[in-house]
């Protein structure tokens, strides 16, 4: 089980490669703190506050760190601006969110410091607490970007108000509490990220409840944190296939801040899942950081981990958000098409040991399948229509025991003449005419059923379009490109792309295979027009035309196992698991 004198070899060894990105020129502006290419300010206060205070670390009180953190806190008071704020100064200039974000870490830092009491630290402490009272006015007046900025100004408001009881502080965070919290009922919040904002706004949260008694803050943590326990994959990396933020399809694990967060709650609430999640953070590298050392040694008793608890549950089939459609794109127009908004978006999470299934709503990669090493990154229907690309379906709907449909109707059709109104009103001039504005013509309408089986060895996709014929469609399958994939009918388009033309295709990683079937040749495009592909992925399409009544299967096992078809009438797995 991870302790605290893991975290500090770990950082030690961190620390030995950050400190040749800290810019040692006394004429430069980021003297004192890591080159901005490398790392956040507030990253090496943290890491320098922790080594030169736990009585483990080779650094403790050790004068070369301390010169290294009282650098860094100078370089932090260069930095702030007459507003009170900082900048990221890639991206946001003046900015109250990532202000908030430093004052996260250096409000835990100053209370760090004050808590240990070391005399030579007292010239770090008044340099730290005149940065965080020069924020206070930015963060009273500032504004957000992003959903889970509104979060981060409310923890740091928190924390701020902790330390210097400031009336205003808890006044202007109640603004931003009082809106509502953008979660779904299920737990997810808006930017549906898993692998880095879900932490971020649950671990601000909390020092919000605490410091102001809410509770709606706690009730929102924990459904979040609830929902969390259906959105591991076999490895215990984090399901961010359906992210709309960066973390999308990227392989991550729970973090440090997932693992102070979860700590907290599990002894706040008593709770065992709270805890085995927490050891399941513990047992991944990506915990092992700074912010979590922090923690740790201002909070040690709510961040004792109870290690008798068992192993997080496996076996489940979770539909989220079942009752909930989603606007997608329906047709494609000179206007182009804008990003849909997918908070809420029906999201089906089936589990079996080693097997790991994502089905998803509102996006054009519909399906997500890990079995034990192998990974499957994508599945997506791409038609010929309109430049359309590949389709999204706004909803997941349950038809029986493990069997779903998706179901959409894209829209086709031409824009007409503009009425003598619309002309007179622009001047003739036609290029402010919004093009939705022309009557349609020649308007088509295409129904789209996919129907979806889970079984315990394969999963069956049956496809339908057949209200249009001679459209050309494409079945595609995108893989992790650390495996390989073979079959008889592969033909390889592009060092990437292969058409699967007869037959079945296996992709191996190690001893897991995914095997898909059947090929077929029925049109010689090697893509969909606009049809984007992942990058990096092995892709395999399967060439089709309408009228399409076809059915796809996708299996699995481990080499020294034989294949099972699925047919009609296969038994169907119990579903064990229950929705949220």
């Amino acid at each position: 089980m991870l302790t605290q004198k893991d975290l500090v070899r770990d950082l030690e060894n961190r620390w030995d490669t950050l400190k040749a990105f800290v810019i040692g020129d006394p004429e430069s502006h980021w003297y004192g703190t890591l080159d901005p290419a490398t790392g956040k300010q507030q990253d090496i206060i943290n890491l320098a506050a922790c080594l030169y205070c736990h009585s483990e670390s080779r650094w403790y009180k050790k004068p070369a760190m301390l010169e290294v953190l009282e650098k860094a806190i100078n370089y932090l008071l260069r930095s702030q601006l007459p507003s009170g704020c900082i900048s990221l100064e890639n991206c946001n200039i003046d900015s109250p969110p990532d202000t908030a974000f430093t004052v996260h870490v250096v409000s835990l830092v100053y209370k760090l410091v004050r808590h240990v009491k070391f005399q030579e630290l007292v010239p770090a402490e008044r340099q730290i607490e005149l940065f965080l009272r020069r924020s206070i006015d930015g963060l009273l007046h500032g504004g957000f970007h992003t959903p889970n900025h509104r979060w981060v100004l409310c923890g740091a408001l928190a924390l701020l108000y902790e330390l210097f009881d400031d009336k205003r502080l808890k006044d202007r965070a109640f603004q931003f509490l009082n809106e509502g919290f953008d979660i779904t009922p299920d737990g997810e919040w808006t930017e549906r990220s898993n692998g880095t904002y879900n932490p971020i706004c649950d671990l601000l949260l909390y020092h919000a409840g605490t410091a102001f008694g809410h509770e709606q803050a706690f009730a929102a943590i924990r459904s979040n944190l609830n929902m969390m326990r259906y959105l591991l994959h076999p490895d215990n990396s984090v399901a961010t296939e359906y992210s709309s933020r960066g973390d999308r399809d990227q392989v991550v694990y729970l973090n440090g801040m997932y693992n102070a967060i979860y700590r907290l709650m599990a002894n706040r609430d008593k709770n065992e899942t709270f805890h085995r999640m927490a050891a399941i953070a513990s047992e991944t590298v990506s915990s092992v950081d700074p912010i979590l050392l922090l923690y740790w040694m201002l909070y040690p008793a709510d961040m004792e981990l109870n290690e008798s608890v068992g192993p997080l549950a496996d076996k489940y089939t979770v539909l989220l958000h079942d009752n909930h459609s989603v606007d997608v794109p329906m047709s494609i127009n000179n206007t182009g098409r804008q990003e849909p908004d997918l908070h809420g978006a029906s999201i089906l999470r089936h589990r079996r040991g080693k097997l790991s299934v994502t089905l998803m709503a509102g996006q054009q990669h519909f399906m997500y399948i890990q079995y034990g090493k192998t990974r499957m990154v994508a599945a997506k229907l791409a038609l010929g229509w309109f430049g359309i690309g590949s389709v999204s379906f706004p909803a997941i709907r349950r038809t029986g025991e493990n069997e779903y449909e998706l179901h959409v109707e894209p829209i086709g059709s031409y824009g007409g003449i503009l009425t003598e109104e619309q002309l007179l009103a622009n001047a003739g001039n036609l290029s402010h005419v919004p093009y939705q504005l022309r009557e349609k013509t020649n308007v088509l309408v295409l129904p789209i059923r996919m129907k979806i089986t889970i079984a315990e060895s394969a999963i069956r996709l049956e496809v339908s379009t057949d209200a249009i014929p001679h459209l050309f469609a494409q079945m595609l399958f995108a893989f992790d490109s650390k495996g390989e994939i073979e079959g008889s009918g592969l033909r390889q388009a592009t060092p990437q792309f292969y058409h699967l033309t007869e037959g079945e295709a296996t992709y191996r990683c190690g001893p897991d295979r995914l095997v898909v079937s059947p090929g077929m040749n029925e049109h010689r495009f090697e893509t969909m027009r606009n049809d984007k592909q992942i990058e990096g992925a092995i892709a395999l399409g399967i060439n089709c035309v309408t009228p399409l009544n076809k059915t796809f299967q996708i299996s699995w096992g481990e080499d020294g196992t034989e294949e099972i078809l699925l047919t009609e009438g296969a038994n169907m797995p119990n579903n064990e698991g229950v929705g949220i």
